[in-house]
């Protein structure tokens, strides 16, 4: 995979991203994002809801995400 490293701009670390030792940049956690693509592909397709999908993503990776924030993902990527 191509290594998308992401400058830090807000406080809030995003989903599928952790802080690196410089603290400015972010780097991706490839296994988490596989999954949010996943669940984000059984969401617009009408497979799930969007409160089961992060029950899901909480399930899978250990790490929370709220139904709004995911919506805020899905939204973000597929106006």
């Amino acid at each position: 995979m191509v290594n998308n490293l992401r400058r830090r701009i807000a406080r809030t670390i995003p989903f599928g991203y952790k802080v690196s030792e410089n603290k400015n940049i972010l780097i991706p956690i490839h296994s988490q994002l596989k999954i949010l693509e996943s669940i984000k592909i059984k969401i617009i397709y009408g497979d799930i809801s969007l409160r089961d999908g992060t029950k899901l993503i909480k399930k899978k990776t250990g790490r929370s995400l709220s139904h709004i924030g995911l919506n805020n993902i899905i939204k973000k990527e597929n106006p």
